[in-house]
Order: structure tokens, then sequence, then C-alpha cells
């Protein structure tokens, strides 16, 4: 489980879903940049579905919404 938190207000917005079974050579499954809205999830969602597939989501300032799977 992960949040966005707005450092000014303190409003947080939890990502929508739990991560699992990312593939062993992705350090990290969850990447994004600050100045970015774009996530980008390695792994299954909520341990459903294979384990490399590469999730995309964009924050809007308050959700995360799908952008694309592949």
């Amino acid at each position: 489980m992960g949040a966005a938190i707005d450092a000014k207000t303190g409003a947080v917005a939890w990502v929508p879903f739990t991560v699992c079974c990312w593939n062993l050579e992705i350090t990290e499954p969850l990447e994004y940049r600050r100045e970015s809205r774009l996530l980008i999830v390695h792994g299954s969602l909520d341990e459903q579905g294979a384990g490399s597939a590469v999730h995309y989501y964009e924050f809007d300032g308050t959700r995360f919404a799908p952008v694309a799977v592949r």
C-alpha cells in the first residue's frame, strides 16, 4: 500500500491496490518522479494476474486513474 501526500495541505490520496510478485530484476515495484503525474507499477495488483505486468496510473491530485497495462 502507498499514498501521495500533499506537502502543503497534508491531504492524503491512497494507492487503491496492493502490489506483489514483481520480477526479481525489479528492485522497486513503484516508479515515480516528483515533477510527474505518472506512477508506474511493476507486478500484480491485489495479488491478481501475472507478475510481469506493468501498470501505468495518472495522479490527478486526488486519485490514481489507470492509463494502460503492458
